[in-house]
């Protein structure tokens, strides 16, 4: 394959949805309509978006000797990306994530990282050769903070943007002298308050909207993305100044699970591939890219190949 221009961090999960009426309250069973057995994980959802833009990309993640693994290892064969860094480890349980699916197209997620929290500083330094050609550097929260701060610093040294989605919220906090290598720090509305609550020792419930990008600006962030679905996107790039993108309307939303993973494969292409449009520019067409997959049942099953996506979302 040719070297990459763009590497993901992340988790290959196994997603096991069950798509039903409603949630489920506490202590209560439910029947569902429909069970689907799926390839998903944060890392290499965005990584499946990016190449089926087009983009050169590289995923650096673990799977585990079980089932889930095997099947996931013959899956990646034909997944159109470099796989290389992808490794089984041995006597470790792979990632699951179980998925429960509303008929309003809303999901809840029980993740379990398995083999993905034994992604180690290690792992990074093997790929470091993959550094020297890439454009941008994307990761989500599913690997160790240690590792994706080693990785952090591989990409600023090579000269390589840096997109992090602060998803799923890790206990461990991102470290103060990290933040300034994040070039792209996205987020949606519960991640924000949490990570600027980590920063900050401060309730969740006690910031301001403001006060969260101000909080992360001034920690040295370079640019600040709030996601917030059929609401659309929030970013600043300076404190005080905060900008709105609006959501691409749906007729009707089916199904939700990867769709921030699809906004993310879509604005990393639009970093690498159309560098002069404006930031809103950019977060629009990716709110368009995400819209799409909202439509169809599934995670990487509901992505678009490049040539499915309308010309205004290139």
């Amino acid at each position: 394959m040719s070297l990459p221009e763009v590497i993901i961090l992340g988790g290959c999960v196994t997603d096991l949805s069950v798509y039903t009426p409603r949630f489920p309250v506490a202590g209560e069973t439910l029947v569902a309509h429909q069970f689907q057995y799926g390839f998903g994980g944060k890392g290499a959802n965005t990584a499946f978006m990016c190449s089926r833009l087009g983009l050169e990309t590289a995923l650096i993640s673990k799977l585990g000797d079980d089932l889930f693994g095997q099947r996931y290892a013959k899956y990646l064969e034909t997944a159109g990306f470099n796989a290389d860094q992808i490794t089984t480890e041995k006597g470790s349980s792979s990632a699951t994530a179980n998925i429960t699916v509303a008929d309003s197209g809303e999901n809840a997620i029980a993740y379990f990282p398995g083999c993905v929290d034994l992604l180690s500083e290690a792992d990074i330094e093997r790929a470091e050769s993959m550094f020297r050609s890439a454009k941008v550097f994307g990761c989500v929260f599913e690997a160790p903070m240690t590792t994706i701060c080693r990785a952090l610093r591989l990409a600023r040294e090579h000269g390589v943007t840096t997109y992090v989605n602060a998803a799923p919220v890790l206990a461990t906090s991102l470290p103060a002298d990290c933040l300034p290598l994040i070039d792209y720090l996205c987020v949606n509305e519960t991640e924000g308050p949490a990570v600027v609550c980590q920063i900050k020792g401060k309730p969740p419930g006690a910031l301001s909207e403001k006060e969260m990008f101000d909080t992360l600006l001034s920690a040295g962030v370079g640019n600040v993305i709030m996601t917030q679905g059929e609401k659309g996107v929030k970013y600043a790039y300076e404190p005080s100044k905060v900008h709105a993108v609006p959501a691409v309307p749906v007729a009707k939303v089916v199904d939700t699970t990867g769709a921030g993973d699809a906004f993310n494969g879509g604005f990393i292409y639009h970093l690498v591939r159309n560098s002069q449009l404006s930031m809103h520019g950019q977060l629009w067409r990716a709110c368009g890219i995400a819209s799409l997959t909202v439509q169809k049942k599934g995670t990487q099953a509901s992505f678009p190949y490049r040539y499915e996506v309308p010309e205004k979302f290139l």
